[in-house]
């Protein structure tokens, strides 16, 4: 039977807490201790589990340091797309209100109220 190879990461559950937990541990140990202080049995202390984990699932300090900078700029991508699609969504959203450019308004046959347009400019 096909399966998951033994120690894949499933996505929630206590795989990803203890992922999440670890990957907070480091980075906490490199803030206070750097890198020359930062060891794997000082990252299992602090994340409360063995440091056996830490070799099964990361292989080294080296694994953890690839695991913890894949994961910020994983969630620093996904900020910028966040922003890019309000800025984009705030962008339609003055258009549609000026009217200009054959903005929402003209394509739904509506007119706003000038006083409707300046609260949907505060949203």
């Amino acid at each position: 039977m096909a399966g998951k190879p033994p120690g894949a990461p499933r996505p929630g559950g206590r795989t990803a807490r203890t992922r999440a937990a670890v990957l907070r541990a480091v980075l906490d140990e490199l803030t206070s201790n750097g890198y020359a202080g930062t060891t794997v049995e000082r990252v299992a202390a602090r994340a409360g589990i063995a440091k056996t984990t830490i070799y099964r699932r990361w292989g080294s300090l080296n694994g953890l340091l690839a695991d913890l900078m894949a994961e910020h700029a994983a969630s620093r991508h996904a900020a910028e797309r966040e922003h890019t699609e309000r800025a984009g969504a705030a962008e339609r959203r003055d258009r549609c209100i000026a009217g200009g450019g054959g903005g929402c308004q003209q394509r739904a046959g509506v007119r706003l109220h000038e006083k409707h347009q300046a609260a949907l400019r505060d949203l």
